[in-house]
Order: C-alpha cells, then sequence, then structure tokens
C-alpha cells in the first residue's frame, strides 16, 4: 500500500489512517487504493537493469538513475555545479581584464617615460654642440701631425690680415710679438703659426706639439670680466673639463679672473685669464698647454696693448 500523496510505501498493513511520513488521512475510499510503481525492464542487449522512480515532492522535481550497484546522479547538483562555473568563469574573466588594463597601462606609461627621455637625451646632446660653438670659448683644432701638410692659416696669403702680418714682428730670434690693437699683443715662440678659428675678431696662435694661446675681447659696457668669467666657467664642462678652479689673480699688472682644468677630451690643460683693460674692452686670454706646470703659461705675462 502506497500513500496517494507523498507515494510512502505503507506495506501490506491495512487499516492504516494516516501516512506516518506526510501525515495524510489515508480514511476514504480513494487513499486506501494500493498500487505498485515499480516497473522493471529488462532486455536481452541490455547487460544493465534499470530502475527509474520519480518523486513528487513540493513543485521540486527530482529525477534519479540508478545502475550497477545503486550510484546516484543528482541533476539539481549538476545544475547548481553549472551556476557555479559560469560565476567563477565570468569574476575570473574580470579579474584578468582588470590585470590586462593594468599591463597595458604601465606599457603606455613605459614608452611615455622613454620617448621623454629620448628627447631630454637629444636636448641635452643639442646644448653641448651649441656650447661648443660658443665664440666665448672655441678652439678649431686644424691638427694634423704631419707638419708638411699642416695648414698655418691665411696669414702669409690673406690681403684682409694685413693689420696682423705688421703687428707680428720678432723680439727674439726664437720668439714673436704676435696680436693686434683690438685684441692686445703676447709673446710666443717662433714656431707658433696663426690659426683661423672661424671667428671674427678672435686670434690663436699654436704649435701642436706644444701648445697654443687664443686672444679676444669684447666691450666691456657688454659683457664685465665677472661676467665674462662666468660664462667662460659654465662653458668649460662642454669641452671634457669635470673639475674647474677659479680664483682672483693680477696678469701683466691686471686684476683678472683666473680659471683653469684638465680636458679628457682634448688632453691639454686649459687656463684662462679674463680681465678688464683701459682700452674699455674685456679681455680674454686662454693658453693651452699640455702638462699642468708648462712654462708656456708665463705667456700671459707678456701681454700688453702695444706691441
Amino acid at each position: 500500500m502506497f500513500c496517494n500523496k507523498c507515494g510512502n510505501n505503507l506495506g501490506d498493513v491495512e487499516g492504516v489512517r494516516f501516512c506516518n511520513k506526510c501525515g495524510n488521512d489515508l480514511s476514504g475510499s480513494v487513499n486506501n487504493v494500493q498500487e505498485e510503481a515499480k516497473t522493471i525492464v529488462n532486455g536481452p542487449e541490455t547487460p544493465n537493469n534499470v530502475i527509474r522512480s520519480v518523486d513528487y515532492d513540493a513543485n521540486i522535481i527530482q529525477s534519479q538513475v540508478v545502475n550497477d550497484g545503486g550510484s546516484t546522479i543528482d541533476l539539481e547538483k549538476r545544475k547548481r555545479n553549472k551556476k557555479s562555473f559560469i560565476i567563477t568563469a565570468v569574476v575570473c574573466s574580470t579579474i584578468a581584464g582588470i590585470i590586462g588594463l593594468l599591463l597595458i597601462s604601465l606599457l603606455i606609461v613605459s614608452v611615455v617615460t622613454a620617448f621623454g627621455r629620448a628627447f631630454d637625451l637629444l636636448d641635452d646632446a643639442q646644448d653641448r654642440i651649441d656650447s661648443l660653438d660658443d665664440p666665448i670659448y672655441e678652439n678649431n683644432y686644424d691638427y694634423d701631425y704631419d707638419d708638411s701638410d699642416y695648414d698655418y692659416g691665411s696669414i702669409f696669403d690673406n690681403e684682409e690680415d694685413e693689420e696682423t702680418e705688421e703687428d707680428n714682428t720678432e723680439v727674439a730670434s726664437d720668439e714673436q710679438r704676435v696680436g693686434s690693437k683690438s685684441q692686445g699683443y703676447v709673446t710666443v715662440p717662433d714656431s707658433w703659426k696663426e690659426n683661423d678659428t672661424g671667428y671674427d675678431g678672435m686670434l690663436q696662435y699654436l704649435n701642436q706639439y706644444q701648445g697654443s694661446v687664443t686672444l679676444y675681447s669684447v666691450d666691456t659696457s657688454l659683457l664685465s670680466a665677472k661676467a665674462y668669467a662666468d660664462s667662460v666657467e659654465d662653458t668649460m664642462p662642454s669641452q671634457g673639463i669635470d673639475e674647474v678652479s677659479r680664483k682672483e689673480v693680477t696678469i701683466a699688472g691686471y686684476d683678472a679672473y683666473k680659471l683653469w682644468g684638465y680636458s679628457d677630451t682634448l688632453n691639454i690643460w686649459l687656463t684662462v685669464w679674463v680681465f678688464e683693460a683701459e682700452d674699455d674692452q674685456t679681455h680674454y686670454l686662454a693658453v693651452e698647454t699640455l702638462t699642468e706646470d708648462s712654462e708656456y703659461l708665463d705667456i700671459a705675462e707678456t701681454f700688453s696693448l702695444d706691441k
């Protein structure tokens, strides 16, 4: 006998009034009907017997499949597992998308930073190149260690340098007086020849195996000695002079600013004197030597406005 509401098997006991599972009243004639709902399906080609039963309880349908020893697959559990899988996939996809966006953002920032740094380096390089063209400190070396091919400049064949040629007079058999009225004069070895710097008014004399001297001047009303010295000091590092020394001295009777240092780029010692003279000019006198205590540093003491 079975309960007509929940399907509970009440056994073969007659006269049972209430279902011991759901409490259904079995006293009615309909409730006393006994029936069996078991179907056995056998077939010669079916190796396993399949028993299928359906329970109805509070509008929840549950299907159970039993085969070979009674293992049960709950379809409702499958639904829950599928829903959990979908939620997990969505969460993982969202997290992966966020991480991807972060990585792309970091890549963009890195690229922008790299380009910015590259442009800064280019600007710095251009500034250094521009500083090399500064007439305040520019020494155009046309060094060719084969002396026979060395271009000593246009002093011997350029009519525009007649004033300079007239001012170059020998004061001894191994010395000469060089310079001009506007730049002043100094005494240098006879072997030192003029080198064209490419700048109007700037004079340079050198011997590639000994050193060089450079003369230049500007109107004091435009550039004072201190301002000129500050500019030279700022320019010298671009010539490979990392450590620039500076002090105030007296040179050839003039109060001057002395700046000096060793150039790793040119492999020379550079010493510069900047001073104001009675001709209302701020003079720049630079001597380049191969050693720090070279005798050619004394050339600065020979400076004067007269030849």
